[in-house]
């Protein structure tokens, strides 16, 4: 699929990068021993290997909190900056957006992950299969007011500014689903931010000491949802990806203007 503006650019505002496969419930997964046959399985690519307890707390309507814990293995390059998690409901990629080039080795790497679950449980259930990209549109001169995104960012998202003109616009945010069909749906959210990115500190390659600054988000989640029962085996999930991939594109451009093609071409 090809659409308006396709352009590799030398100073891309890519933060980060995810691909995630959302599995069913799957007993071996929850065994640690299984997991870190995953990590042996990956090590050529990803030989720092760490294991984690992730937290999480569910609000009932009446008692306490009820806190979740879910045991993973994290798998990461050298660089730190591409990692694969595998845990009893998932299995993802991360990559930080200085180390992206071409689409086809960022799948490659998925697509490597898969595979080594594969060797470990051929049974496993994939529930969604998601491409996420995340944007941080960093200027010189951040704006004060969220109408002053307008040289960069396409007119159209920054239109409810102007709903209430008896005040100044500020921390704008918008989010749109479309449904694709043939399971198929792409979740956008744009909107500002004030802080040092997006890159949580779970990841191995967030920046504490980075710049807050003022930036503007461009976030499109590009997922594929079966309505029946798939099997990962089964499943060419470099494929997937690729269908996935073409409509993050098309949003990203549609979200910018010249004015700031230029300043990722490196000539502003």
């Amino acid at each position: 699929m090809s659409y308006a503006h396709r352009e590799v650019y030398a100073k891309a505002p890519l933060a980060i990068v995810t691909a995630e496969v959302r599995l069913n419930y799957e007993p071996r997964l929850s065994d640690a021993a299984a997991r870190d046959q995953f990590a042996e399985n990956v090590r050529d690519r990803f030989p720092v290997l760490e294991r984690q307890t992730l937290n999480s707390f569910t609000v009932h309507e009446i008692g306490p909190p009820q806190l979740e814990s879910v045991d993973q293995i994290r798998a990461t390059s050298l660089d730190k900056k591409v990692t694969t998690a595998l845990n009893q409901t998932s299995l993802s990629v991360s990559m930080a957006g200085s180390s992206y080039g071409e689409f086809e080795d960022f799948s490659s790497l998925v697509q490597f992950a898969a595979e080594a679950l594969n060797e470990i449980v051929q049974s496993v259930v994939v529930q969604r299969i998601g491409l996420r990209f995340i944007d941080e549109i960093r200027v010189p001169s951040p704006p004060d007011s969220s109408d002053g995104w307008a040289p960069w960012i396409n007119q159209a998202l920054l239109a409810p500014v102007g709903a209430y003109a008896a005040a100044d616009s500020q921390m704008l945010r918008g989010s749109v689903i479309y449904d694709s069909g043939e399971d198929h749906r792409v979740a956008f959210s744009w909107g500002e931010l004030n802080g040092v990115g997006v890159v949580g500190s779970d990841l191995p390659f967030y920046q504490p000491d980075a710049e807050q600054t003022k930036m503007f988000l461009l976030d499109v989640d590009s997922a594929w949802e079966p309505a029946s029962f798939v099997l990962l085996k089964d499943k060419d999930v470099k494929s997937a990806l690729a269908r996935l991939h073409d409509p993050i594109g098309e949003i990203f451009q549609w979200s910018i203007t010249d004015t700031a093609r230029d300043l990722f071409r490196g000539k502003s």
